[in-house]
């Protein structure tokens, strides 16, 4: 699994490693100091009393099985890309130095961390629903709720994210067409902030709310304490009087 660190809009691949934390290529270090990876070469070279292999980098074959064409690949530890960060003067170097040394792996977000998701905008435009059509259509015939969200830029509205795989599913097993192939959902993705809208505000489902059918008991009992309610709101109303 790799990780991703962002620096003045650049993604950077991050191995996480129990050793060292995490190991970067010297191409990946080279991107986040701005600087060509023959320069993160050179330093290696010429500072070789102050970057100690299996303490700042770790030497590795790139493909042990190309014979005479294998490739020697180093891989930069934690502690050696804050070294570096030393050598290499400039701005963006000390921002990213200063962001090596205080990255925990365990506070990244993981590349694969979500199987593939669809938003309900796009499950409209496969569909020719609108947005509520498609919430209503996978909660009655699915049901396939949402597991994530994300805000639109612009004007920063909730819109819910679906499992493809389960909208697909239920797509085909209702035999609904399609007038264009699902497309899933590549921008961010946030978790749900709150229930998807279909709750009030205690919480229980608008079904388990609504008043029984009259002629009911529990029917009956409510229009009575309503009926004693508005009872001795009246009363107090003349004794005020």
């Amino acid at each position: 699994m790799t990780y991703t660190l962002t620096i003045d809009n650049q993604a950077l691949s991050i191995q996480p490693d129990t050793q060292h934390e995490y190991l970067m290529t010297t191409e990946q270090v080279a991107l986040g100091y701005g600087v060509t990876q023959e320069n993160i070469r050179q330093h290696k070279l010429t500072k070789a009393d102050e970057l100690i292999e299996g303490k700042h980098y770790l030497s590795s074959v790139s493909n042990p099985n190309a014979g005479n064409l294998q490739r020697e690949q180093t891989l930069w530890t934690k502690r050696g890309i804050v070294r570096l960060g030393f050598f290499i003067r400039s701005a963006r170097a000390r921002k990213f130095r200063d962001m090596a040394e205080d990255l925990v792996i365990e506070k990244l977000e993981p590349t694969t961390q979500h199987a593939a998701l669809i938003s309900a905008r796009m499950i409209g435009e496969s569909t020719g629903q609108s947005n509520k059509a498609v919430w209503n259509s996978l909660k009655r015939y699915g049901p396939v709720l949402p597991v994530a969200e994300y805000r639109e830029p612009y004007g920063n509205s909730r819109c819910f994210l679906y499992p493809l795989a389960e909208v697909a599913a239920a797509y085909e097993a209702n035999n609904w067409a399609l007038i264009a192939p699902f497309q899933p959902h590549t921008g961010p993705v946030q978790p749900l902030s709150t229930a998807p809208v279909s709750r009030l505000n205690t919480g229980q489902p608008r079904a388990a709310q609504r008043l029984p059918a009259p002629g009911r008991p529990e029917a009956a009992r409510l229009l009575l304490e309503t009926s004693r309610q508005l009872t001795q709101l009246a009363l107090a109303l003349l004794d005020e009087h």
